[in-house]
């Protein structure tokens, strides 16, 4: 694991790191059929070498453009590889390990009033892994939007509305095994409806 740290302007920050790891005995679902029934467990299977490298942007927008509002910012970027070395290329990877994870946010507080408002955007890449026990393994596209605005009524109390999963945007996972001369297809998707919360938070 290595990391580079340069300061921005006001209290800005420029981060990059990166990581390289080597996994012995790497701990995998292993699907077997015993007596006409099909089994999952857990099993070492080989070894694994996980690699990425991640980028991370915070500061004041005002700061780096004098038109712009003072809002906080933040970015993330991580940008991940993996490779099992008992399944050939190109989906030897390990199972739902997302290729790249993207976040943005930003908050913004009004000058002399007790208003704030912020929120955040996420990302994770869509993946397709497969595994020694013939299975294959199918991640869609995720992405997330959370909003949010507080109040602070005195210095001790504050009311927060939020929004969270805004987006809803439906998460997709697909499943295929081919072992003992059987073939079959599934899939599931799960929809993820925006929730709505109004908090009160009292400093005691």
């Amino acid at each position: 694991d290595g990391a580079w740290e340069h300061p921005l302007p006001g209290d800005g920050q420029w981060v990059w790191s990166a990581y390289a790891k080597r996994i012995s005995n790497v701990l995998l679902d292993e699907l077997l059929q015993v007596n006409g029934d099909w089994t999952l467990r857990k099993a070492n299977q080989g070894q694994a070498t996980v690699l990425g490298t991640e980028f991370e942007l915070r500061g004041n927008l005002a700061q780096w453009w004098s038109a712009a509002p003072a809002i906080d910012t933040r970015a993330n970027l991580a940008l991940n590889h993996s490779r099992l070395s008992v399944v050939p290329a190109p989906e030897s990877r390990l199972p739902a390990q997302a290729p790249w994870v993207l976040n943005l946010g930003g908050d913004y507080r009004w000058a002399r009033t007790p208003w704030a408002a912020g929120g955040s955007l996420s990302a994770q890449g869509s993946s397709q892994a497969r595994l020694p026990s013939g299975r294959s393994l199918a991640v869609g596209l995720r992405c997330g939007l959370d909003l949010y605005a507080t109040w602070r009524v005195t210095p001790d109390l504050l009311l927060r509305a939020s929004v969270t999963n805004l987006w809803g945007r439906d998460e997709f996972e697909g499943i295929r095994v081919q072992q003992a001369g059987d073939d079959f297809l599934g899939s599931t998707r799960t929809h993820l409806g925006a929730t709505a919360r109004l908090a009160v938070e009292i400093k005691l």
